[in-house]
Parts: structure tokens; C-alpha cells; sequence
């Protein structure tokens, strides 16, 4: 056996590991995860050095300590095929993947997004709860007046259990007389999960149970997150990508006045990464933003930022008929429940008073960004009777672009200024009247694309000088 095989199975709390690298999720926590390993051995050189200075001239000279364990950060994918991260010293094959949490001194497991997480959840429970057992009884054993040489070196660990608030999915409110007060941490006893939910429920207890058991061997928490949006987004993704492609209608489950938690992935990861540097003497944290979100503010923000900013209420039930709304989707979009976050708020900083409609800007920079999204403008140029209208009609439905010519831009523009008010007839309507789209589906109302959108195309018999500045290709 190699010395590299020996240190592997070695407890070492400067090993941490975290499960589903290659998730939405585990890109933005193995970044959270370096900065606190990082931060951690930087306290050590510190500790070090300061120790060496306190020295006086008559103490013994100081020795150095033995070579100390390198810092390590491991952990589990879901594609076979990937075999090496950036930042990640080894990637575990699952087969092996208990045997080596066993070995690390932070465990940060992942069980919100995939299903399939709970099963290794569940068993590193067990094995650790068997490991502290012994431990804890070993400890017991040792006579009071043997000292402490002889005690078992301590092995202090640290989990991090990152759920879902689907586990609080079927709570009641708390006062039937006031339905919009919201649930806090200390709560936590009276939550009930939704029925897809309850192995993540069962889950979560068993990491309360091995906290309070052996508080004195292992810090762990639950940390509760809402639904998470932001980079190349998840549970968020077929609205996103349906308004980049200017889908003539987002569609919203059910009448959109649910209020569901979220949580800016960022966000999320920098919580993470302030329980590994600071970790408190909690059981139970929520990860939501303080504001109130409901699902047709999303939707209605995403229809005018970045699509036609047309959108429509469909029953519920015909979200499965949409093949890019699973059934994890579905339960988080449809879900109505307020809740406050009290600790990320007092102790972490997360405290940002902007709404999901006003952070959108910023979201849809950097989704495209990381999507590597760029508009398709096309102006098609000819003389009359040559094809540019099935031209541009067809690369419309190719591309998925808005249909856009002059006839129909002047004929819209001149629709919704007879159906504005006065009143309403300001600068920023008309500036929003610009992006009026071209032929209409009969019965539809006209569509208004956004500069974010995807693209369109504009055929016209004369180029104005006022489409001067659209890019060619």
C-alpha cells in the first residue's frame, strides 16, 4: 500500500468533501468550500508563527510541529465521464465515496436538487452515527486518573446538510387567524413536508439526532434552501430559455399569486462558506431571501425583460404537459409559503432589499453570458416581388426569432396608441412601443419583443437610416 493509499484513509480535518461537483450547485459550492479551506490554513500559519514569537530567551527552543496534512478538497460527480475539476484534489468513485466522507473532517452534502443524493446521505448517517458511538464509548472507558495521554485523539467533524424548503411544503400556519406570518428557524419542530419530500424530511431529523447526541464530536446543521436562480439557472431555466426565444406567451402555474422562497445561488454558496469559517451552534438555518416573491412577478418580469412580455395563467395541472417542467420544477413553482430568514440576516449580511424584478437586469447579463447567448438580428434588403418575406419567415421559425417589417411595426404602433390612455402615454411607453412586433396571429394581441430577446427580422424595401446601427453578419 502506497503512503498516498495510508493518508486516504486517515481522519484529517483538513480533508473536506462535497457530493455532486458537477451540479448547478456544486460549481458555486466548491468555490465556497476553497475560500474557507484556504482561509483555514492561513489561521494555522498565523496560529504558527505567533506561537514561535511568544517564546521568551530562556524557554526551550521551539521545535516544529510533525509535517502537518495537506488540505484537501474531494468529492463525488454524476458523469462518469468527468475525472478531473479545477480545484478538486480527487474525484471519488461512489462505490468508495462513504469510506472517504468517513475520512473527512467537513462534510457538505447536497440532497435538493437530485434524488438520488439521499441514498448516500442516509448511509454516511448511519456509518457515522456507528463511528461516534464507538468513539464516544472509547472515550468513556479510559480511567479518570490515567491523563490525557492515554485518551483517544479528539476528532472534531462538521456537516453541512443543504435541503430544500419542500420540507416545509404542507406546514399549517402557525395562527389560522394571521396566514401571512411567517415561519422562522426555531419552527423547524412543527414543519410537514410535501409527500415527495418525506426521505429529505427523514433526513434532515437524522442530522438533528446526530447533532444533539454528539454535540461534543460533530457540529452539523440543516440548511433549508429556497429555490435557487441565478448563473445558467435551474429550476428557472424553461422561462429563461423560453423568453430568450421569444416565445409568444410564458405560461403561469395556476394564478401566480403563490409566494415562493428563493435564494441567489451566489448567496447560497456564500452561507456555505460562513458556516465552514465560523460554525455556530445551530441546528437549523433558512436560506431564503427576506422579500416576498410570487410566481407571476417572476414570470411577468421575465415576459418584459427578456420575451414578447406577454404571459397567461394555465391550470396547474398542464404544467406536465410542458416536457421541460419535471416534477421537482413543478413543486417549486407551485409552492405558497412565506418564510423569514433570521440568522443568514444577523450573521451572514445577506440582507438585499431589491426584489427579483430589480436584480433581473443583472440575471439576464449573466445568463447569456454563461449561456453564450447572443442576439440574432437579421435585416433582410431587396427589391419588391424577390421572396424576402418567406425568407425571413422562415428563418424566423429556424431561429426562433420575432417576425418583424414596417407595415406591421407602423399598423401595431399605431393599435396601442388608440388603446393607451392619455394618462398613460408617456416617454417610457413609447420608448417600449418601439419593440412592437410584426404580424400578428390572428386573435393574439400584439407582442412586444425585448432588446434582451433573442433576435428578430426585419425585411424592408428600403433600409432607414434609423436601422443603421444593427449589426450585420
Amino acid at each position: 500500500m502506497s503512503e498516498l493509499d495510508v493518508s486516504e484513509n486517515v481522519f484529517s480535518e483538513k480533508r473536506y468533501f462535497l457530493n455532486h461537483l458537477d451540479s448547478y450547485h456544486g460549481e458555486y459550492f466548491l468555490k465556497a468550500v476553497a475560500r474557507a479551506a484556504a482561509a483555514a490554513a492561513l489561521r494555522d500559519k498565523e496560529a504558527a508563527g505567533a506561537g514561535a514569537e511568544a517564546l521568551g530567551p530562556e524557554d526551550e527552543p521551539f521545535e516544529p510541529p510533525p509535517p502537518d496534512q495537506p488540505t484537501e478538497i474531494i468529492g463525488t460527480v454524476s458523469d462518469n465521464a468527468i475525472e478531473v475539476l479545477p480545484g478538486v484534489t480527487r474525484i471519488i468513485p461512489r462505490d468508495v465515496a462513504l469510506r472517504r466522507m468517513l475520512t473527512c473532517g467537513h462534510v457538505v452534502i447536497d440532497i435538493s436538487l437530485d434524488r438520488g443524493e439521499l441514498k448516500l446521505a442516509m448511509d454516511y448517517m448511519a456509518l457515522l452515527k456507528t463511528l461516534l458511538e464507538k468513539q464516544a464509548a472509547a472515550i468513556e472507558d479510559v480511567p479518570s486518573d490515567a491523563g490525557d495521554t492515554t485518551a483517544p485523539p479528539a476528532e472534531r467533524r462538521y456537516l453541512i446538510l443543504v435541503s430544500t424548503v419542500m420540507t416545509w411544503a404542507s406546514t399549517k400556519p402557525l395562527d389560522p387567524d394571521s396566514p401571512d406570518l411567517p415561519f422562522v428557524e426555531t419552527d423547524f419542530r412543527k414543519r410537514k413536508p410535501h409527500p415527495n419530500y418525506k426521505m429529505h424530511y427523514d433526513t434532515e431529523n437524522a442530522v438533528i439526532e446526530l447533532a444533539r447526541q454528539h454535540k461534543k464530536q460533530i457540529g452539523a446543521i440543516v440548511l433549508t434552501a429556497g429555490m435557487t436562480y441565478g448563473g445558467k439557472e435551474d429550476a428557472l431555466f424553461y422561462w429563461f430559455q423560453k423568453a430568450w426565444e421569444c416565445e409568444p406567451v410564458l405560461p403561469i402555474l395556476g394564478r401566480g399569486n403563490n409566494v415562493i422562497p428563493i435564494i441567489n445561488i451566489q448567496e447560497l454558496a456564500q452561507i456555505v462558506n460562513h458556516l465552514l469559517t465560523d460554525f455556530p451552534k445551530k441546528l437549523y438555518i433558512l436560506a431564503v431571501e427576506q422579500n416576498e416573491t410570487r410566481q407571476k412577478e417572476i414570470v411577468k418580469s421575465l415576459a418584459k425583460s427578456l420575451g414578447t412580455g406577454l404571459f397567461k395563467c394555465i391550470p396547474p395541472e398542464d404544467g406536465f404537459l410542458i416536457p421541460e417542467i419535471d416534477q421537482r420544477i413543478y413543486d417549486l413553482i407551485t409552492l405558497n409559503l412565506l418564510m423569514e430568514p433570521v440568522f443568514i440576516a444577523e450573521t451572514v449580511g445577506i440582507s438585499s432589499d431589491a426584489t427579483f424584478a430589480e436584480n433581473l437586469p443583472a440575471l439576464i447579463k449573466e445568463f447569456k453570458k454563461l449561456r453564450g447567448l447572443k442576439p440574432f438580428k437579421v435585416v433582410i434588403h431587396g427589391p419588391p416581388l424577390v421572396g424576402k418575406t418567406t425568407l425571413a419567415r422562415r428563418v424566423c421559425e429556424s431561429y426562433g426569432l420575432v417576425y418583424v417589417s414596417p407595415e406591421t411595426v407602423v399598423q401595431d404602433l399605431i393599435d396601442d396608441l388608440v388603446e393607451l390612455k392619455p394618462s398613460k402615454c408617456n416617454v417610457a411607453a413609447q420608448q417600449e412601443l418601439v419593440w412592437i412586433t410584426g404580424e400578428r396571429p390572428l386573435g393574439e394581441s400584439t407582442c412586444l419583443a425585448s432588446p434582451e430577446s433573442r433576435g428578430w427580422v426585419l425585411y424592408c424595401n428600403v433600409i432607414l437610416t434609423l436601422m443603421t446601427n444593427v449589426p450585420s453578419i
